[in-house]
């Protein structure tokens, strides 16, 4: 009896191990590298308009930056839209929507329009058409959401739809930049 009972212990450890594993595994991850920056001043993005310009130019006063990377067949980034409009955060960092829908260009500004029409939401979109921000911030799914110093210093970051306790952390964060 004893050892059926241990066999039972020992299995249902080894069934939590491989669980927690998995679970471990499912995570979104973020591989952002040590004290990684947007070369603000050198990195170009493309306006709405289609003009290319530099994302300095975008940003106009230097402030923390909150990076929003997302895209219109995105179910968790469009839930995560009006939570991240309806906070603190655009009071608070310098907001930027950054699309990465595929397609081409032209068809992506059209695509963004619209949605926003339909959505009535407003906020301005740049899109990152050469892919400049999203190899510098290891872009590997949406949504993925990023706060910069004023410098572009990427100081935290996060894969998958915020919740709460995100929101929190986002807007102490700002307080200090």
């Amino acid at each position: 009896m004893k050892w059926a009972l241990a066999i039972l212990l020992l299995l249902f450890c080894g069934f939590i191990s491989l669980a927690y594993l998995f679970y471990k595994e499912s995570q979104p991850k973020v591989s952002i590298e040590q004290n990684a920056a947007f070369q603000f001043s050198t990195t170009i993005v493309q306006k709405e308009d289609g003009k290319e310009t530099s994302l300095s130019k975008v940003l106009g006063e230097p402030r923390g930056v909150f990076f929003s990377f997302w895209a219109t067949w995105c179910e968790p980034c469009l839930e995560e839209i009006p939570n991240i409009l309806s906070s603190n955060i655009p009071k608070k960092l310098n907001l930027q929507w950054v699309n990465v829908d595929y397609g081409s260009y032209l068809d992506r500004i059209k695509e963004v329009r619209e949605w926003k029409k339909k959505n009535k939401i407003n906020l301005v979109t740049i899109f990152d058409h050469q892919g400049n921000l999203s190899e510098k911030s290891k872009l590997e799914g949406i949504p993925l959401n990023i706060v910069t110093d004023a410098n572009g210093k990427i100081i935290w970051s996060k894969m998958g739809l915020l919740k709460a306790a995100d929101f929190i952390k986002i807007e102490e964060m700002a307080q200090s930049l």
